[in-house]
């Protein structure tokens, strides 16, 4: 058994790392999957889209090292901000 298999549903996908600022920082397309697993090492605003939008001080607040399952649309973005250091989010795609 590979060390990513689950039993069951669902299944993670290649990991993504985002590097964010105060700056908004955005992924690339995210292949499509059901939904994503996110942490961050700082407190950030996080926004989920399907085109990319950034993330501002409006976005979901996610608190550093909390990790959120999220859906995301087909082919979705995932943007960071920061609140008030820069830091990684750490996005895990997942399909079923």
């Amino acid at each position: 058994m590979n060390q990513n298999d689950t039993y069951g549903q669902p299944k993670p996908l290649a990991g993504i790392t985002l590097a964010y600022t105060g700056t908004a920082a955005v992924s690339s397309a995210i292949p499509t999957c059901s939904c994503v697993r996110i942490l961050s090492t700082t407190d950030c605003f996080v926004e989920i889209s399907s085109t990319g939008t950034l993330a501002t001080t409006a976005s979901m607040y996610v608190p550093a090292f909390q990790a959120e399952y999220l859906y995301i649309p087909p082919s979705g973005f995932v943007s960071a901000i920061q609140v008030a250091s820069g830091g990684t989010l750490y996005i895990m795609p997942f399909i079923s």
